[in-house]
């Protein structure tokens, strides 16, 4: 019987220690499951808050996509307005432009027109100038033939001043006979 009270002694401390230990054991679950109630609570008023300012933001960011909106509809309305005064203006600038192309093919017209003409002038330049470098081929040739006749008068020319000089040297010598003879007709 010592050995059943024994076991029974140890039974009840086992049942004790136990029960105080599970005691301790629910107290700390207790306590954990008190924090994680207030944190819940905590979670669930910052959802709350959140939630608001995320409808709120929403809202705001609705509104300044209406204000947006409404200046991007105002902005397209002047587009429209400046694209159609855009096309008017290109539209004459167009008229504008077809008729400097008339002119200009008016001015090339003329431009063609006058450059045959000025190759017919040029043409008739080129043979008039032909034709007077012609002429004063002839010319050259004369004045070369002048130059030839020239210098057969120069030879001739020439020949004379050296028949002249040899007429003057007879003379010259005449003279001196004729002194000569004076002289010694003088002497007599």
């Amino acid at each position: 019987m010592v050995f059943v009270n024994i076991l029974r002694t140890i039974y009840y401390t086992l049942i004790t220690r136990t029960s105080m230990f599970i005691e301790q054991r629910i107290d700390q679950l207790e306590n954990i499951c008190v924090e994680h109630g207030k944190q819940i609570d905590m979670i669930a008023t910052g959802l709350a808050s959140l939630t608001t300012l995320v409808h709120t933001g929403f809202a705001s960011v609705h509104k300044e996509l209406n204000v947006i909106n409404d200046r991007l509809d105002d902005h397209a309305i002047r587009f429209d307005s400046l694209e159609a005064k855009l096309e008017v203006r290109f539209e004459k600038l167009e008229d504008k432009f077809d008729r400097l192309v008339i002119r200009v093919d008016r001015i090339e017209v003329r431009l063609d027109k006058l450059e045959t003409r000025m190759d017919q002038k040029f043409e008739e330049m080129d043979q008039k100038f032909a034709e007077i470098d012609k002429k004063f081929d002839k010319v050259n040739q004369r004045f070369d033939e002048m130059d030839q006749r020239f210098d057969k008068m120069d030879q001739r020319f020439n020949k004379m001043d050296q028949r002249f000089d040899k007429m003057d040297q007879r003379f010259d010598e005449m003279t001196q006979q004729f002194k000569e003879l004076v002289t010694l007709i003088k002497s007599r």
